[in-house]
């Protein structure tokens, strides 16, 4: 879930125009992204939860239905 809360925030930035200048998704470090200019921060910061918590929810119903 940690991976896809990162994820979510490299996306949110990635979709509202910013530029991703530095990540690190390692299990064994706190994972980070930072984007710099970023013109919509809060979609950045909000991306992240909201995906960090739907994608692994969609998933585990995906496999449950099988």
């Amino acid at each position: 879930m940690t991976v896809t809360h990162e994820v979510g925030h490299i996306v949110g930035g990635m979709v509202c125009g910013a530029r991703l200048i530095e990540f690190d998704l390692a299990p064994w470090r706190m994972p980070y992204s930072m984007h710099s200019p970023d013109p919509h921060p809060l979609i950045t910061l909000w991306a992240g939860p909201l995906l960090g918590a739907v994608v692994p929810l969609a998933l585990a119903a995906v496999i449950r239905k099988r």
